[in-house]
């Protein structure tokens, strides 16, 4: 191969492994399993502003609940529960008032 070819790879190598970009994972978990006998209890929580085209709604809140239970040495058992908070506008909040003008009786 003749030297030329060889700066040519080196080259692309070099600058295509230093173009490669990752964004950092959402979220990180330890992939162990909870010892056999014990409770694990986990409690995560995101916040987010929502893009435009979800107008009303502006934000949102995520909070996650998860409780696993070990059930042998490398088996776990667990229930995940989100709770989704999503704030409106203030444009979109509606106030009532409620009269009850007739009174009935019974007899």
């Amino acid at each position: 191969m003749p030297i030329f070819r060889k700066l040519l790879l080196a080259f692309w190598l070099v600058v295509v492994g230093s173009t490669a970009s990752a964004q950092q994972p959402f979220v990180t978990d330890d992939a162990d399993t909870t010892p056999k006998g014990h409770f694990h209890f986990e409690f995560s929580n995101e916040f987010d502003w929502l893009q435009r085209e979800a107008f009303p709604s502006i934000k949102q809140n995520t909070a996650d609940f998860e409780l696993d239970y070990g059930l042998f040495d490398r088996l776990e058992i667990g229930i995940e529960a989100p709770l989704l908070t999503i704030w409106n506008a203030p444009g979109n909040w509606r106030i009532r008032l409620r009269f009850r003008s007739a009174i009935s009786t019974s007899g």
